[in-house]
């Protein structure tokens, strides 16, 4: 049977344990500042990018929520020569309150049962 040949120790090459988990550090370090350097470099191209976004949605929702102050605003408007400003404002602002603690006791709800167990849902 043929033995495998031995491989040649060079004197000058021979570190010891510690030298090479010395060298395994320091090779690992570089790499965990490379991965961070990448992710940085990554996220600020990403936010670069979605900034112009994020500003188009900021607007959006200022209008919309223009509209949704004017929406009630302009109910009153429409039903004071029918049944009276006090009437109108009243019957607004009960139907906004009713909507509005209807959503959130639903809102509420459904935060309660997110918080919980999917078994216990």
């Amino acid at each position: 049977m043929q033995q495998a040949p031995v491989p040649e120790i060079d004197e000058n090459s021979d570190k010891g344990i510690g030298a090479l988990f010395g060298q395994l550090r320091a090779d690992a370090s570089v790499f965990a500042r490379a991965e961070v350097s990448y992710y940085k470099a990554q996220a600020g191209e990403r936010a670069s990018y979605a900034r112009p976004g994020l500003a188009l949605l900021a607007v959006g929702l200022a209008i919309a929520c223009g509209a949704l102050i004017a929406l009630p605003i302009g109910v009153v408007l429409l039903l004071a020569p029918l049944i009276g400003t006090g009437l109108a404002l009243f019957s607004v602002i009960s139907v906004s309150l009713l909507l509005a603690a209807l959503m959130l006791w639903a809102g509420g709800r459904r935060l309660r049962a997110a918080l919980k167990k999917p078994e216990d849902r």
